[in-house]
């Protein structure tokens, strides 16, 4: 490490102040220079200039001038092309430890009104007597961009009320500087460390690191980790519940470090994982029941058997470039899939056919797509429609688009399929009854291909309502009731019988 001097000059009465304050700085050290990060990446001199600089290398590359190389002499390397600078020690600071973060924010006379940072609440208990009792029972601590760089090793714990700990977009960069904070809050079961860039774990460090019982739920998003270091760090938190870390360089799970089977809930999002094999340990978790693996650049879905994510309800495949019904299909070895998210738009289905009626028709355990919930009436509808539809397709086709399992299924379930011939093809024509109150109109033929926006469209004109007056409609058979909530479905989605009502209503 190289010591350094800030010196702040100030003029008062003709009278020259200096007053020097003594900073430890080393390679590698997480600062914060104005409200801008960075990462020391140089100590010493520059050739022509005097004085002491620090090389650093910005989080955000577009504050630098250089990648380390000032006037033909490189001093450091960044990653990108303009991501160093070059600045003055006093510039830089290498931030505070827990107590005096959690002191600014939470213990000052000048600012005792509570505010929020996100969805938490963060309580203002302002100065005096008893303030660390105060402090020490507080049960949500939000110290985001409060520049913490670690906490200390020794003394009671400071904090043994808290619960939640949120340290998003600090200079922490050490596991150990995590485990330090985490001393002072023993009971902490919700960590956020996102966006610290924090080191590599080894297995030899792993040891020499004490655990933290109590943590259930850890976020790790943009801390630029990769697989083996999360794994590894997982390990401090033997009953972890829910791990979030997207955005950062996981390219596989395929680690040898075994992953806590307490695990419940995992965010991958925004990573690079590519193919469903680079996630196959996470199958064998036994308690895993949401996965996110949103914009990872999967192309298709593999899994081995009905074994692998033996308790899985909910995945999140969007922004994937995932389009094939083969992948549709091993998803119905998902047992327990209830809940999924996937841009169905990149499915091709066939003509008449919309692709999320087909992956509905093929995923019989599933509820809720795309945050819509699944009626009876539309998984019926949609069933129907695929065994007609898809029946005709030609053999090989039905083969290679791993169709023929589902039309099979769904023949016992619903009976022989009406073939797409000649006479289905011709307009069907449903006699219907509208109503509105207490105001019956008589019985009108309608043909099915009309969309729900038009039928609307008709009852304002029958009902003699304003263009602008907004109005719903739902089917009555015999008392069921079917909303027509999709407005640019033909009413045959609904299959409604002859003499049905529609009921029209004001929004």
């Amino acid at each position: 490490s190289t010591k350094f001097f800030n010196v702040n000059l100030g003029c008062c009465s003709h009278v020259l102040v200096v007053i020097a304050i003594e900073m430890t700085l080393m390679i590698g050290r997480r600062v914060q220079v104005g409200q801008d990060k960075a990462t020391v990446r140089y100590l010493g001199n520059v050739e022509g200039v005097r004085g002491d600089w620090v090389g650093v290398e910005w989080d955000d590359f577009s504050r630098g001038k250089h990648d380390g190389t000032v006037n033909g002499k490189r001093y450091f390397t960044t990653s990108h092309i303009s991501g160093g600078s070059l600045v003055r020690p006093i510039l830089v600071s290498i931030g505070v430890d827990l107590e005096t973060a959690v002191s600014q924010r939470y213990g000052s006379d000048e600012n005792t009104d509570d505010f929020t940072v996100g969805t938490k609440r963060v309580e203002m208990v302002g100065l005096g007597k008893g303030r660390q009792k105060v402090l020490s029972a507080l049960r949500v601590i939000v110290l985001d961009h409060m520049a913490v760089n670690g906490a200390s090793k020794d003394g009671p714990p400071l904090y043994p009320g808290c619960t939640e700990l949120n340290l998003y977009g600090n200079l922490l960069t050490k596991w150990s500087e995590v485990v330090d904070c985490l001393r002072h809050a023993p009971r902490c079961e919700e960590l956020v460390l996102g966006a610290n860039l924090l080191e590599e774990i080894s297995s030899e460090a792993l040891h020499s690191l004490a655990h933290h019982e109590s943590l259930k739920r850890l976020t790790l998003n943009r801390c630029g980790l990769d697989e083996s270091t999360i794994a590894r760090a997982l390990a401090l938190f033997p009953n972890i519940e829910e791990l979030y870390a997207a955005s950062n360089g996981v390219r596989s799970f395929g680690v040898s470090s075994p992953l806590p089977s307490s695990l419940t809930l995992i965010d991958l999002e925004d990573n690079d994982l590519q193919s469903f094999d680079d996630i196959r340990p996470l199958s064998r978790l036994p308690n895993l029941v949401k996965l996110s693996v949103a914009r990872c650049r999967l192309k298709s879905i593999k899994i081995d058997s009905t074994d692998s994510f033996p308790v899985l309800n909910t995945l999140n495949l969007k922004g994937n470039e995932i389009g094939d019904w083969d992948s549709i299909g091993k998803l119905k070895q998902l047992r327990g899939l209830v809940t999924l998210y996937i841009d169905f738009e990149r499915f091709h289905a066939e003509f008449g056919m919309d692709p999320r009626e087909v992956i509905v028709a093929k995923l019989p355990t599933l509820k809720n797509l795309e945050r819509c919930e699944l009626s009876v009436v539309e998984r019926r509808s949609a069933e129907i429609r695929y065994l007609n539809k898809y029946s005709a397709l030609s053999e090989e086709k039905k083969r290679e688009e791993e169709h023929v399992e589902d039309l099979q299924r769904l023949e016992m379930e619903h009976g022989a399929p009406v073939m797409d011939n000649a006479k289905s093809k011709q307009m069907s024509i449903v006699k219907i009854v509208f109503v509105k109150d207490e105001k019956i109109l008589p019985e009108r033929s309608l043909p099915t291909t009309l969309t729900v926006q038009k039928v609307l469209d008709m009852a304002k004109k029958l009902f003699k309502l304003g263009r602008e007056e907004e109005i719903g409609a739902y089917l009555d058979q015999a008392g069921y009731r079917i909303d027509l909530d999709y407005l640019l479905r033909p009413i045959a989605f609904y299959e409604p019988q002859n003499g049905d009502l529609i009921r029209v209503y004001k929004l």
